[in-house]
């Protein structure tokens, strides 16, 4: 500032002119919303994943990779397109359907691609099987006793009262040493 102030005495009649040059802000490229599958995503649960894209103004055509290889509708995939978007539908996803799933967005003069990870989870339901050392309590805790090796796992309570999605809390039981242990898990589940 010093510098200027000395100088603006011989040259005031000097008219400043300044240009900014904004690189990236206002163009209009073709660039996909970054998106992800849902997590915990449990065997036989459909699940979709949706690409959408902004600064296109011409025809955009989408293509779905799994893995690097293209993916078609079929049983087990179905593909949703429109203007600025796809949808992914990965129907009764299996173990054997985790992997990196690519959406690639193409323009006549312009690409985007992005990629993201489904992971889905192989997990055996069994019912509680209630017995001398387990048991469902009225007030819906499950109670253990004499612990065992055997008992480790998860514990998954599902409450429903019939209307919308059922209500559930998994726990995990490790069970350490030799000693008897007497557990008691309570989950209270309140509606209006």
């Amino acid at each position: 500032m010093a510098g200027v102030s000395l100088l603006s005495p011989v040259f005031s009649w000097i008219t400043w002119s300044v240009t900014i040059f904004v690189y990236g802000a206002f163009c209009e490229g073709l660039d996909i919303q970054p998106f992800q599958f849902p997590r915990d995503v449990q065997e036989g649960e459909d699940v979709q994943a949706l690409c959408s894209i902004v600064g296109a103004k011409s025809e955009v055509k989408f293509k779905w990779f799994k893995d690097s290889s293209v993916i078609q509708s079929e049983k087990r995939w179905k593909i949703l397109d429109h203007e600025t978007f796809s949808v992914l539908v990965v129907q009764s996803p299996s173990v054997e359907s985790s992997g990196n799933y690519s959406c690639v967005a193409q323009s006549s003069s312009e690409e985007d691609r992005y990629t993201t990870q489904l992971l889905v989870k192989d997990e055996v339901v069994v019912p509680v099987v209630e017995d001398a050392r387990i048991s469902l309590l009225e007030d819906g805790s499950l109670r253990i006793l004499d612990t065992t090796q055997s008992d480790k796992g998860s514990y998954t309570c599902e409450v429903s009262n019939g209307i919308g999605n059922s209500l559930m809390k998994t726990i995990q039981l490790s069970v350490e040493g030799t000693m008897c242990l007497d557990i008691i898990h309570q989950y209270q589940y309140q509606y209006s």
